[in-house]
C-alpha cells in the first residue's frame, strides 16, 4: 500500500538526518515510526510487555499485583 504524507520542514529534515543515519530510506524511517508508535499505544500490547516484565521478574502475578496496588496506594492522596 502506498500512502502519500506531508511533513513540516523540521520533521523532513530530522527524518531524512536518522534515516541517513540508520542507512534506511526515509519512508522505511516512516513505516518503523508508525509500526511503533502503533505498538506503544495498542492496550493489548501494552498487557503482553507488562506481562513480560512480570515474567522476566520471576514474580507470582497475584503477589506482584498486590505489591503493586500497596506502592500506588502509598503515593495518592486520599
Amino acid at each position: 500500500m502506498s500512502i502519500e504524507i506531508q511533513l513540516p520542514d523540521p520533521a523532513a529534515e530530522t527524518a531524512g538526518r536518522v534515516a541517513s543515519r540508520l542507512g534506511i530510506s526515509i519512508a522505511d524511517l516512516c513505516a518503523l515510526a508508525v509500526q511503533e508508535y502503533a505498538e506503544r499505544h495498542d492496550p493489548q500490547s501494552i498487557t503482553d510487555r507488562l506481562d513480560a516484565v512480570v515474567a522476566d521478574a520471576g514474580a507470582t502475578e497475584p503477589a506482584f499485583a498486590q505489591r503493586a496496588a500497596r506502592r500506588l496506594a502509598d503515593h495518592v492522596e486520599w
